[in-house]
């Protein structure tokens, strides 16, 4: 008597754990795509201001600090040096945020008319730094302007030197806003 009531008890016990079984198996699915769609290929690591800062530009970011880390040491970093490029490269992606949010807020815009000046008589500094513009070891600015005319030019570096200005104008124009307005007295100077 007592094998049949654990029997008539088991059937209930099996479709309660089917049950159980199946929910468990759904709220999983549920639960796996919510995560993936959250930690994906390329989730969102920063919300600043409602920007998203997703986790491939930070990774690009951060080798790209860590390739300059160790070209301007000449060699390997130590696990410091790794660490500061690494949270350099962090503070610049946030400011850099920031500065462009306060540059649209603002309504910071330059021409086309602008970007020309500044092509033609500021050479960006990786430009400087390049060896194609440089005669004994120092920027030639004859160089510089003969390569406006050569119709050989590199298309992708001039488009580079064109988004470096227009990345770069609205900078200066808002540093040149901020600085403006601040004025210190003869006093106040002397007193610091």
């Amino acid at each position: 008597m007592m094998m049949r009531t654990i029997r008539e008890k088991t059937r209930y016990a099996i479709v309660f754990l089917a049950i159980a079984f199946a929910g468990w198996l759904v709220f999983q699915g549920v639960r796996s795509r919510d995560t993936a769609a959250s930690q994906g290929t390329n989730p969102v690591i920063a919300n600043i201001n409602g920007e998203q800062i997703r986790f491939v530009e930070w990774s690009n970011a951060q080798e790209r600090a860590l390739d300059q880390a160790r070209q301007a040491k000449g060699g390997v970093l130590t696990d410091e040096e790794r660490r500061q490029a690494e949270q350099d490269a962090w503070e610049n992606m946030i400011r850099d945020v920031l500065i462009r949010q306060e540059i649209d807020r603002i309504g910071i815009e330059v021409t086309d008319a602008e970007v020309q000046q500044a092509f033609r008589t500021t050479p960006p500094p990786f430009v400087l730094r390049s060896p194609a513009f440089q005669t004994d070891g120092q920027f030639d600015y004859t160089k510089y302007q003969a390569f406006f005319s050569d119709p050989s030019v590199d298309e992708q570096l001039l488009l580079s030197i064109e988004q470096y200005y227009r990345d770069e104008l609205p900078r200066r124009r808002l540093q040149q806003e901020l600085t403006a307005g601040v004025a210190v007295s003869d006093a106040r100077a002397w007193e610091e």
